[in-house]
């Protein structure tokens, strides 16, 4: 399911800027701004940060955090699954 973004598109609005305009600040295609709107895509960790930095707003303020699991790739499963033996570990005495 995709989850639309309104908080960018506004965000983008409020100063005046098209997709186009706003692409090219970011050094990316117009088709990359749309599908991030959309709910299609979710901009990578490093576009997540310049679109913090050159809005002057946080991910969330962004609707950067709620897009879903796909724009995270800090390996937080990996970190759970290490997470849960080390506590089963420490349980059973192993």
């Amino acid at each position: 399911m995709t989850m639309k973004n309104d908080l960018l598109r506004s965000a983008r609005e409020a100063r005046g800027w098209t997709q186009t305009q706003l692409a090219e600040k970011l050094g990316v295609g117009t088709t990359t701004i749309r599908s991030w709107e959309s709910g299609d895509r979710t901009p990578s960790l490093q576009c997540c940060s310049s679109l913090c930095d050159l809005f002057g707003m946080t991910a969330k303020q962004l609707g950067l955090e709620q897009m879903g699991p796909t724009n995270s790739t800090s390996g937080s499963g990996a970190s759970s699954e290490v997470n849960e033996s080390l506590i089963a570990s420490e349980t059973t005495g192993q």
